[in-house]
């Protein structure tokens, strides 16, 4: 019985240290350029809004977005999005980090109210 037990969990953790080198690999296939939609529409209004406010029209805008891997570790992997926007427009878009079973994450929610912004921090 106790062989039949080391066996298994033998078993299972080589399965789990083959995933990663398929975990990395995926991971890193989202790099590369893409075509990109946006849809810009306000889809709420609030309230208390002035009298006098109305809604900006839906706008539809294409660009580029550029994933680039800018960190390649055993156990952390970045990609960083830049978006290009017509033929003079580079934005620095937003980042992917990835971390390999990580036992600690940080999620930043940050959301406005009116006059007053939150701030909410979940370890």
């Amino acid at each position: 019985m106790q062989r039949l037990l080391l066996f298994i969990i033998s078993s299972y953790s080589i399965a789990i240290l083959a995933q990663k080198p398929e975990d990395s690999q995926a991971i890193k296939a989202m790099c590369g350029c893409y075509e990109i939609q946006f849809n810009f529409a306000e889809t709420f209004q609030y309230p208390k809004d002035s009298v006098d406010y109305h809604p900006s029209k839906v706008k539809l805008e294409t660009a580029l977005e550029w994933a680039r891997l800018i960190e390649d570790e055993p156990k952390k992997i970045s990609i960083q999005h830049i978006l290009i926007v017509g033929q003079t427009m580079i934005v620095k878009h937003w980042r992917q980090d990835w971390l390999f079973e990580t036992q600690s994450f940080t999620i930043i929610m940050v959301s406005t109210i009116g006059n007053l912004r939150f701030c909410y921090r979940v370890r």
